[in-house]
């Protein structure tokens, strides 16, 4: 029997996990994933006996555009990706150049033991992520870090979201000229701090950018561009719970808005996908990923050529587990509206 992708207006929906314990590597965290030109998904994740520790590194992995087509396809764990000894590396980005066979894979390496000794580092490879050329240093200072997806604008400009952990505020690098250098726009700030910023159009022309929060925050804070992400005006808070916990969020072509989030203000479980239709104002459909009473954090989330979205996050702290669902499956989910 030949397996068929679903209907566009048929419910969807399969789960399968990205990778698996190991003795040498039983901890991991910090999932992302992307779609490269040819319809295959990869995935990069840091693992290691535990966050923090010096043996941490960068995996990858590969789930080939025929695996993806099937409800039971298997993901190809591709290995280390980034590796320096005896220092932590963590939050990898990964990022498909258009129009080229270059990926880039964003990663951060500490210098001492907290995040904000951080320094982001880079690599490329051009032939599907199965190898890497060397690691390059995006910029000295320390205390800036990756979290999620790049955003390429209509005018074919970059922009890389990123934080500052020493001040727990967020920004915008922004490129011109294909990575070769990079300018910044304001900096977003809130009481609690905001940080790991996701950016996508708005139905009214605008960018959006969605970030975590801190302290007694318990909110999701929002702001909005009007400029292609240069200037950001100042975050206020949405109705979103956010328990201090990682966020991803992508946009669709007909404009909705697609977030995976943990919907409560204190823990990391439950794991939620909801959809605006109105550039992030509400959010009435909503369906849980995950419920039971363990850790489910840190999403990742991209719309595909496939129709569908995949979703990447952190298992229990043991796996990186994908689930793919097209938007009849979360359209029918208006009686989870928040």
């Amino acid at each position: 029997m030949v397996e068929c992708a679903p209907m566009a207006d048929s419910p969807f929906y399969v789960a399968r996990y990205v990778s698996l314990p190991t003795d040498k590597r039983p901890s991991v965290h910090g999932s992302v994933i992307c779609e490269l030109a040819n319809g295959d998904l990869l995935a990069s994740w840091y693992a290691g006996t535990r966050e923090g520790n010096p043996d941490v590194s960068v995996m990858g992995g590969r789930l080939t555009k025929e695996e993806a087509g099937k409800t039971k396809g298997k993901w190809e764990e591709l290995g280390v990706w980034a590796d320096v000894p005896d220092r932590t590396l963590g939050n990898p980005v990964l990022f498909p150049e258009p129009g080229s066979e270059r990926i880039w894979l964003f990663y951060i390496v500490l210098y001492a033991p907290k995040w904000y000794s951080g320094k982001i580092h880079y690599r490329h490879s051009t032939d599907g992520g199965a190898t890497w050329g060397l690691e390059q240093t995006y910029e000295d200072e320390l205390g800036h870090m990756t979290r999620n997806k790049v955003h390429v604008a209509p005018s074919g400009e970059w922009l890389l979201p990123l934080y500052d952990e020493r001040d727990w505020s967020s920004y915008m690098a922004i490129s011109i000229d294909r990575g070769k250098t990079w300018e910044r726009s304001n900096s977003m700030r809130a009481p609690f701090g905001v940080i790991q910023p996701s950016v996508m159009p708005a139905p009214d022309g605008r960018l959006v950018c969605l970030m975590r929060t801190g302290g007694r925050g318990g909110l999701l804070w929002k702001a909005h561009s009007a400029d292609g992400g240069r200037t950001w005006d100042e975050p206020r808070p949405t109705y979103l719970p956010n328990p201090n916990s990682g966020t991803d969020a992508v946009a669709t072509p007909g404009g909705a808005i697609v977030l995976a989030f943990n919907n409560t203000p204190s823990g990391r479980s439950p794991l939620n996908v909801a959809l605006s239709d109105d550039g992030g104002e509400t959010w009435p459909h909503c369906r849980a990923v995950e419920t039971a009473g363990a850790e489910y954090s840190y999403p990742a989330v991209i719309y595909g050529s496939d129709g569908l979205f995949h979703l990447t996050y952190t298992y229990r702290r043991t796996h990186i587990k994908h689930v793919a669902f097209n938007e009849a499956w979360l359209r029918a989910a208006r009686q989870g509206a928040l």
